[in-house]
């Protein structure tokens, strides 16, 4: 039998969201874009042998200065991963030795802990505020490698404005970590902080606001100190020619992006609408491409279940307590949207002679 790290033997992995095979299934579960930028889509279609055949430019430098450009931010700050979790397991990997503390609200993204195991460091979960508010006295308290702040929050979608960020930023924390998966559905992000804290890295990712999840493109926008670290730990080629292809074409195409975004918020409104005056449920302020919903007297592992054998997939997180009674629901079509609310209030409807008062 062969011997692994004793930490990787103990630890438990990371869990994606069900890729359900088959045809049929609304697929609500892992706040992927119904949407995928034509742009993009038109440049993979024309690729030919040689960005299949030979390497690509391993420091992506074209996608470099495209993002720098468009977060007037200098070409050494921007750093180009596989997604941003790439981007998150370099910066364990930079940051981190074994034993050093990481801090992470709770919930939030879970790949965090499983990272902090990886690497051998110590965890320390923060809860949020019952409203999911963010702790900034608490994490500001605690002296950590890196301090983690999903904004806006995952599962929740409550986005945190920069002078909290900022606060933290100051209380002398070595690397402030704001993970901006879903940031360009808020309609506000915290790259500002990049030019005032070196102690800042703002993560983001192209898989959810312009419907490359496939392509697995993400990047970093810190201090060129640290993004040179970064460059130094990362895999020599990291990302592929043609994800680096599709990614300067959605880039370019600004104008479906924003219009994108706007619909998708539409459907988010129109969802929680649904959800509260129709099915009389408690849903969240969200400001990302999905909603949390609380399900009160009903149980939602058992809604979870009902749908499920509908084909139609959610996200349960039954491990938390803040949220163990909610259901993550991604912004899909209208058509989806409008099956799954009539499935809930039939899961709902299912459940009352047992578990509603």
């Amino acid at each position: 039998m062969v011997k692994v790290r004793k930490n990787v033997d103990e630890m438990h992995g990371y869990v994606p969201g069900e890729q359900p095979r088959g045809e049929g299934w609304i697929k609500l579960n892992t706040n992927e874009n119904v949407e995928c930028s034509p742009a993009a889509l038109a440049a993979l279609r024309s690729i030919d042998a040689d960005d299949l055949r030979l390497y690509p430019d391993a420091q992506a430098n074209e996608l470099r200065a495209q993002l720098a450009r468009r977060h007037s931010v200098e070409l050494d700050q921007v750093m180009i991963g596989n997604g941003s979790d790439d981007i998150l397991t370099l910066l364990f990997r930079a940051i981190c030795d074994p034993g050093d503390t990481v801090v992470f609200t709770m919930p939030s993204y879970s790949l965090y802990p499983v990272l902090s195991q990886i690497q051998g460091a110590k965890s320390i979960e923060i809860r949020l505020g019952p409203d999911f508010e963010l702790p900034v006295r608490r994490l500001s308290s605690i002296r950590a490698a890196i301090v983690f702040i999903t904004n806006p929050n995952n599962p929740a979608g409550t986005w945190y404005p920069p002078d909290q960020i900022a606060d933290i930023c100051e209380s002398g924390q070595n690397l402030v970590v704001v993970d901006e998966a879903y940031a360009d559905y808020s309609g506000a992000d915290c790259v500002e902080l990049v030019s005032r804290y070196a102690n800042i890295c703002i993560v983001r990712s192209l898989s959810k606001a312009y419907g490359l999840a496939g392509v697995r493109i993400g990047y970093s926008l810190s201090s060129g100190e640290l993004s040179a670290a970064l460059r130094k730990v990362k895999d020599s080629y990291n990302v592929g020619r043609p994800s680096q292809i599709a990614a300067l074409a959605a880039l370019t195409d600004e104008d479906w992006a924003q219009e994108s975004w706007r619909r998708t918020a539409e459907r988010r409104d129109w969802l929680a609408d649904r959800l509260t005056l129709d099915l009389r449920l408690k849903v969240h302020p969200s400001r990302a491409n999905f909603i949390l919903v609380d399900l009160g007297d009903y149980s939602a592992a058992d809604a979870m279940t009902f749908l499920r054998e509908r084909k139609i997939l959610v996200r349960h997180f039954a491990d938390d307590p803040l949220v163990d009674n909610c259901l993550r629901i991604t912004v899909g079509t209208q058509a989806e949207l409008e099956v799954l609310v009539e499935a809930l209030g039939s899961a709902l409807e299912n459940q009352k002679p047992a578990t509603a008062k």
